[in-house]
């Protein structure tokens, strides 16, 4: 990956970039994204361009001045990929909340391999019940795993995760 952009100075050349790369990639494998495989390379490649990272400065401090910037590449990926946006948006909200409101301890350990496109967390309710109506579920944190683990911890309990693998063309328990 090249150095870190500077979002603040260089947007407009960097908006050139991810509408580029939305047309000459993202768009030809959206045409190929029906069969329902999971796409861990695009995440990769959405790190490597820094759509990751557009919240966060060098030191990973918030920077939510830049949420017209983080809208407008949104809508790129999503006129290109739809899929993908969702998995995008999801991405950023996981760094997000990791930054915001999870313990240092655990933002240490998972906000950085997040943002380099190693880890793809989830959000799982704690309702399994199937149909069930009555009062709202709570989503848990972000699930994600480091190489080597299929496991991590997430409130006290272990739970089975879904590590991305570079060149994998679907992810594996």
């Amino acid at each position: 990956m090249a150095g870190r952009r500077d979002f603040d100075t260089d947007e407009a050349a960097y908006l050139q970039d991810v509408g580029k790369y939305c047309d000459t990639v993202l768009l030809h494998r959206a045409d190929e994204s029906d069969n329902g495989e999971f796409f861990p390379d695009i995440i990769r490649q959405f790190a490597d361009l820094g759509l990751l990272e557009l919240m966060f400065d060098e030191q990973r401090n918030l920077q939510l001045h830049r949420m017209r910037l983080v809208h407008q590449t949104t809508e790129l990926v999503a006129a290109a990929f739809p899929a993908a946006v969702v998995a995008l948006g999801a991405l950023r909200l996981q760094a997000y909340l990791l930054k915001r409101y999870a313990e240092p301890d655990i933002a240490d350990r998972y906000l950085e391999p997040l943002l380099s496109g190693e880890l793809y967390g989830s959000f799982e309710s704690p309702n399994r019940t199937q149909g069930r109506t009555s009062g709202p579920s709570r989503p848990w944190p972000p699930a994600t795993v480091t190489a080597g683990s299929s496991t991590a911890a997430r409130n006290g309990s272990a739970s089975p995760l879904r590590r991305v693998q570079r060149g994998a063309g679907q992810t594996r328990p």
